[in-house]
């Protein structure tokens, strides 16, 4: 048994081929990938399945959305160390425009009035990324 259908697992999802090859696909990446990303890879696949795929992972908690200046969600994987649906902050590289979860960098407590309740914060910061800068 491989990792990726070791965790499915553990997320009490049955680790079908079309998950283990999804999820193996978006733990081979650093950056945040499109639906578009995701299918190009899987070019026999539907757009169909690839979406249930990726919005089952999300509502057991392994993978979250990212909104950046594309017009595209980002999906990323959730930081299996970190309890989940933490808040933490993406960088958008200015360069070759990924999209990178920053899981060491938390983001700091918001304060809203009191008839309001925050589930989830993203915080977009634009910069190089690693990669970019020692090329």
């Amino acid at each position: 048994m491989n990792s990726s259908e070791h965790i499915l697992l553990n997320s009490k999802l049955r680790p079908t081929a079309m998950r283990i090859l999804i999820f193996s696909f978006l733990r081979k990446h650093r950056q945040a990938l499109t639906i578009t990303d995701i299918e190009s890879e899987f070019q026999k696949v539907s757009r169909s399945t690839v979406l249930r795929t990726i919005k089952t992972f999300e509502k057991k908690g392994l993978i979250h959305a990212i909104i950046d200046d594309s017009k595209y969600l980002k999906y990323a994987l959730n930081d299996p160390n970190q309890p989940e649906h933490q808040n933490h902050l993406h960088l958008n590289c200015l360069s070759c425009n990924h999209t990178y979860c920053m899981y060491n960098y938390t983001l700091p407590q918001i304060s809203i009035p009191p008839r309001y309740h925050v589930k989830t914060t993203q915080i977009l910061v634009k910069g190089i990324c690693d990669i970019c800068q020692i090329k």
